[in-house]
């Protein structure tokens, strides 16, 4: 790590330091869930039975736009993930649970956390 970047790690409080590293991580996880919302859009095509813009015979249905919904994930929210739709309202992904907005592991932890009796609004968000 060179020297300058060492100076200014040194120079964050812990605070900074971990929300620093959060930001970070976040980052990353909105990355990764790029590919998912490629991938939703290939259920999309799969659902509709044609591409974008394609004129076909066997097509079931419109594309319709997107949608924006938030993931809360162990490393933080991820905001604004783009969700297709289709005009008859018929497609629902399957990597996105209908009214799902947390990971299965966060809902672990929320109970955990409530279980042993601290607070659980201080680590959602």
């Amino acid at each position: 790590m060179p020297a300058a970047n060492y100076t200014k790690i040194t120079e964050l409080s812990q605070e900074q330091f971990v929300e620093a590293v959060m930001q970070r991580a976040r980052e990353v996880a909105r990355a990764v869930w790029r590919d998912p919302e490629s991938a939703m859009e290939a259920e999309l095509d799969a659902f509709v039975n044609a591409m974008p813009y394609q004129r076909s015979e066997a097509r079931r249905g419109h594309r319709n736009g997107f949608y924006q919904r938030d993931l809360v994930t162990g490393m933080g929210v991820i905001r604004s993930l783009q969700v297709p739709r289709s005009r008859e309202g018929g497609f629902q992904t399957k990597l996105l649970s209908r009214y799902r907005r947390r990971q299965e592991a966060v809902d672990r932890a929320i109970v955990e956390i409530f279980v042993r009796g601290v607070s659980t609004t201080r680590f959602l968000y």
